[in-house]
């Protein structure tokens, strides 16, 4: 094909009329059907506007051996077809990632309460204060056996409720995540029970 016939061919499939070329290309209708009619030929900065708008390279309008335009213009990549997804799909996806980062976050923030604890104890641990005091530790030795059997209850129960549940009652199973933080505060409740108990006794 001529360079005439590559430029009526291009307008058509974009639908566009020679008013719409001219005015994209800043000239006259005329100007425009001079060029499909092979009366006169576009200047060489019209030629790289023309292959920028349509998408294809200077070689594909110039050369009368090129049928076909190229994909691209030179030195640019194909782009990969892109994959619809469902609306389901998408809120899964924002679901897990969103999921990801807020036990990343909440990770973090364990890690740093756990560390700054650790230092804490350290100082208590040197000075023999508070919980590290030689009364405190003579109480919580009296206690100790209790913490051991109480949360392998708690973990007996848990495993019991999660494998041994039908496996299409999943409520159940959600259920049970509730076993550890209701298993946190009898424990601590408890755990102050003993202790005042143990105090009270060593008091007499």
């Amino acid at each position: 094909m001529t360079l005439a016939e590559k430029i009526m061919e291009l307008r058509k499939k974009k639908g566009w009329p020679q008013e719409e070329l001219a005015e994209k290309l800043g000239i006259s209708r005329q100007s425009v059907s001079k060029w499909e009619s092979g009366a006169s030929i576009p200047d060489l900065d019209k030629i790289i506007i023309i292959s920028e708008l349509f998408d294809v390279s200077t070689d594909y309008l110039l050369k009368d051996g090129i049928e076909e335009p190229a994909a691209k213009r030179a030195g640019s990549e194909e782009m990969p077809a892109l994959r619809k997804v469902s609306a389901e799909e998408a809120d899964e996806r924002l679901g897990t990632y969103c999921m990801g980062i807020l036990l990343t976050m909440v990770s973090a923030a364990v890690f740093l309460f756990v560390w700054a604890g650790e230092v804490q104890d350290s100082f208590r641990r040197l000075l023999q204060t508070e919980r590290f005091s030689p009364e405190r530790k003579a109480a919580a030795k009296k206690t100790d056996f209790f913490s051991g059997i109480y949360w392998c209850i708690v973990t007996a129960v848990f495993l019991c409720i999660v494998f041994f549940a039908p496996q299409k009652e999943y409520q159940y199973q959600k259920t049970s995540l509730l076993i550890w933080p209701l298993a946190g505060l009898l424990y601590a409740a408890i755990k102050m029970v003993l202790h005042a108990v143990a105090a009270a006794r060593d008091a007499k």
